[in-house]
């Protein structure tokens, strides 16, 4: 088995203490082949278990080769660009693994994730993802963007209300909390990754989950 479907196979069983083991020796290769099940369809988990391995290389590899994940966060914002001409599959999600994984080194790219990703309508879903996985770990980082990610709350994308519902909830913003109680009875599904795994879920069951978090946190 070469290389390529030999990353593709440990990306898609989640193992990454192998993958890991990889990278150690051929760093940027093993991230390289990681990065092509980034082009799989938004709602397939292949593409979001790859994007929860570049998170787990970052965190173990990056303190000792920062510019790695500088230069691939730097492609990942280019991307998301209108002028680069290119679709933008997973950046900001891709970026948001990153500095959630290693908030310190690169949490100054959290500004230029969520201005330029809300500035493309392709990079909405996946900038709420980013804002929750961020705002989970470090939600300092996020809450400057408050006002432009709570208006997702009632946005007539279903898609969006859920990860809107999601994202807050994990960033603990408990301000928005009677909006998201108002969702819990909204039943449109929607596919989502979090702690781990991917799931359809519905837009009420992701609201009941950040209701409780919140009114937990209070």
């Amino acid at each position: 088995m070469d290389k390529k479907q030999l990353v593709r196979e440990l990306v898609s069983e989640q193992k990454h203490e192998q993958l890991l083991k990889l990278a150690r020796k051929r760093h940027n290769q093993t991230l390289r082949y990681i990065q092509m099940n980034l082009f799989e369809d938004i709602n397939m988990s292949l593409r979001w278990y790859a994007i929860e391995a570049i998170g787990r290389l970052t965190r173990e590899l990056a303190p000792k080769e920062p510019e790695i994940y500088r230069n691939l966060i730097r492609r990942f914002l280019w991307a998301m660009n209108d002028e680069s001409g290119n679709v933008p599959w997973s950046s900001p999600e891709g970026i948001g693994s990153i500095i959630a994984n290693q908030p310190f080194l690169f949490g100054d790219y959290t500004p230029m994730l969520i201005t330029n990703a809300l500035d493309n309508p392709m990079c909405h879903r996946g900038t709420l993802w980013a804002a929750g996985r961020i705002g989970k770990i470090k939600n300092s980082l996020v809450l400057p963007f408050i006002e432009k990610i709570t208006p997702f709350i009632s946005a007539a994308d279903s898609d969006l209300r859920g990860y809107a519902a999601w994202a807050l909830g994990e960033m603990n913003y408990q301000q928005v909390l009677p909006e998201i109680i108002n969702l819990q009875k909204d039943t449109n599904t929607l596919y989502i990754f979090k702690e781990g795994r991917f799931s359809l879920e519905s837009v009420g069951i992701l609201a009941k989950e950040a209701v409780g978090k919140l009114e937990k946190a209070s």
